[in-house]
């Protein structure tokens, strides 16, 4: 079975040519540094294709436009992010796993996403392609590791179960991010600043 993440099914990158671009980067943010590989000098970085990309963007901007947002909330910006899945249990986070986000939310909630908080602050609301609105009520080691070391956005959705987070993999997505309006007015006047 060749399982391919979205950008792959575009015919732009393989799972394999996924994994490589991620472990190239200075920092290895799958959690190993290119520095340790032995085949580093080897390691080819696909070069993505821009009009592939904006393509995905489009896309995502037409899936997005009909959503409904939490009151309050207002467009903030479109990333591409890397997308990862795990499951709250003590098998999937060894040591920390009781039940709360990081913010003293029932991590059995699936409501909510793991990004690291300087990137991404807490109580953002993220729109993912395959997933929907998602509100960042967690952080991770690795998410704050991609950010910090590698200036990777780094989203990780909570399952149920481990299967399904083995299942999901890793995916490379264009993702919609929306913020706490400043003031009522801008929560009204941002409903018309969305790009579309």
């Amino acid at each position: 079975m060749n399982v391919q993440t979205p950008l792959a099914r575009a015919g732009v990158l393989s799972v394999w040519a996924l994994v490589t671009l991620f472990l190239a980067r200075p920092g290895g943010i799958l959690g190993k540094s290119a520095r340790d590989s032995t085949d580093y000098a080897e390691t080819v970085i696909p070069i993505f294709d821009p009009s592939v990309i904006n393509r995905l963007v489009d896309q995502m901007k037409r899936d997005a436009e009909n959503i409904a947002l939490p009151p309050g909330y207002v467009y903030w910006k479109d990333i591409i992010a890397k997308v990862t899945a795990y499951e709250p249990s003590e098998l999937s986070c060894p040591g920390t796993a009781d039940g709360k986000t990081s913010l003293g939310d029932n991590a059995w909630h699936l409501d909510g996403v793991a990004a690291d908080p300087v990137a991404i602050p807490y109580r953002t609301v993220v729109w993912i392609p395959e997933v929907g609105l998602r509100e960042v009520d967690d952080t991770g080691s690795a998410m704050r590791r991609a950010w910090k070391e590698a200036g990777v956005y780094h989203l990780d959705l909570r399952m149920t179960y481990p299967h399904e987070a083995r299942r999901w993999g890793v995916k490379l997505l264009p993702v919609r991010l929306y913020r706490l309006a400043s003031t009522p007015g801008e929560a009204v006047a941002g409903k018309e600043s969305v790009p579309r």
